[in-house]
């Protein structure tokens, strides 16, 4: 199977979906270049954000019908402030208006890639040192709560999509304190590894919390 997948988010997304799906399948091999698609390949399509990212998804669209050489198309994307299901139904309309050739999934992150990644309960230090993150957990802790259900961050005037991209930051600066290990829009850095995969895996089916993890785990068995 040849998979075509078109990611919403910045680098990071791209990053870590090229390392965790083949944790997901060990059979799927990564390519960087369409021409290199032979069989059980996945290749990624940076969807750049919006408002660029329909348009992207047509481009998608067009590579899958014309090339031949895929039999999924997988999209994901963030539900950000929107319902999980209204964000597919949006997407969904616009590719059943161009026609796709192959089965779609849809991969509706929610709310957005960092709420799975706070799922890890293993990136959290037993004592907290740092004091921002000590603030973060009195708000909202989401080593005891589902990720998902974290709030906005009135404090600091963050939805709550921002409020999970510092809160993870947070986490890991506190947990890898004076070793210099950050995470970014750029630079995913450890998670991106099987050990955190694990965990935020673990974390969604034992749990059964950041539920939207299973369209990822769908999307490529």
């Amino acid at each position: 199977m040849n998979i075509y997948v078109i990611v919403e988010g910045e680098s990071a997304t791209k990053k870590l979906y090229k390392n965790w799906i083949p944790f997901v399948n060990t059979n799927l091999r990564h390519v960087d270049y369409l021409p290199d698609v032979t069989n059980d390949n996945f290749y990624i399509l940076h969807g750049y954000g919006q408002p660029y990212f329909l348009e992207r998804v047509e481009r998608a669209i067009n590579d899958v019908n014309n090339l031949q050489l895929f039999n999924r198309l997988v999209i994901a994307v963030d539900s950000e402030n929107a319902d999980p299901y209204d964000k597919q139904s949006e997407i969904s309309n616009r590719v059943d208006r161009i026609g796709c050739r192959v089965e779609v999934r849809y991969v509706i992150q929610h709310f957005c890639l960092e709420t799975w990644l706070l799922g890890n309960r293993q990136m959290f230090r037993r004592k907290l040192q740092d004091t921002e993150l000590s603030r973060y957990v009195t708000l909202f802790d989401v080593r005891l709560n589902d990720p998902t259900l974290l709030p906005n961050n009135e404090e600091k005037a963050w939805n709550r999509a921002q409020f999970a991209y510092h809160y993870l930051r947070a986490g890991i600066r506190d947990a890898y304190r004076g070793k210099g290990t950050v995470y970014s829009k750029k630079n995913p850095g450890l998670v991106t590894g099987q050990g955190y995969f694990s965990q935020v895996k673990k974390r969604c089916l034992d749990e059964q919390h950041i539920l939207s993890f299973h369209n990822f785990l769908d999307a490529f068995t």
